[in-house]
């Protein structure tokens, strides 16, 4: 595979990591409010392939699981939740990258294809976030139905950058939603 279709597949990849899901939550639904993960989590030494999932991961914390795009939710909750569900996620279970899968805009699933392409991308391209230590959010910027937020994890000893970029969806469904469009690993 070259590298340049590569990139081109894991940039796709992070654009479908946001998008939204087939259905929304009750508009009735309480707002979430995000609370920080367990720290004391063990790491497990690299292999050859893709970073291995911690073993011992602390149980999901079921606020982030299972939650979808509602119109009530700003783009820095939309991220939160995100990131919340993916360092959540309980390995095997891919719950965690399901309801990131539920925010990902619908031309960025078209881009990705299947759910099952999604979670090979994720855990393939994405391991930080999955086994994120600790999280660090930078400014939101926001302007004209677009916003963009830097996502910093650390994982071992390894940091890595991302960029969340959102969209308020202007067309049913889920209209009036932020949705994410992409995901970019940025220079720290």
């Amino acid at each position: 595979m070259s590298r340049r279709y590569g990139a081109a597949l894991l940039l796709a990849a992070l654009v479908a990591l946001a998008g939204c899901g087939s259905a929304a939550q009750s508009s009735t639904e309480s707002p979430l409010t995000p609370v920080p993960v367990p720290t004391d989590r063990p790491t497990v030494a690299p292999t050859d392939g893709p970073a291995p999932r911690t073993p011992n991961a602390p149980v999901a914390q079921p606020r982030y699981l299972g939650l979808g795009p509602t119109c009530e939710r700003p783009p820095g909750l939309v991220v939160a939740i995100q990131v919340g569900a993916l360092r959540n996620d309980p390995p095997g279970s891919n719950e965690g990258i399901n309801t990131t899968w539920r925010f990902a805009a619908p031309s960025n699933r078209r881009a990705i294809g299947s759910f099952d392409r999604f979670v090979d991308v994720i855990e393939g391209g994405y391991g930080p976030l999955l086994d994120a230590e600790t999280v660090t959010y930078g400014t939101l910027e926001r302007g004209n139905g677009t916003a963009s937020l830097r996502v910093t994890v650390r994982s071992g000893n390894r940091t890595t950058a991302y960029r969340w970029e959102l969209v308020r969806r202007t067309a049913a469904p889920l209209e009036g939603c932020w949705l994410t469009t992409a995901v970019l690993e940025v220079d720290r």
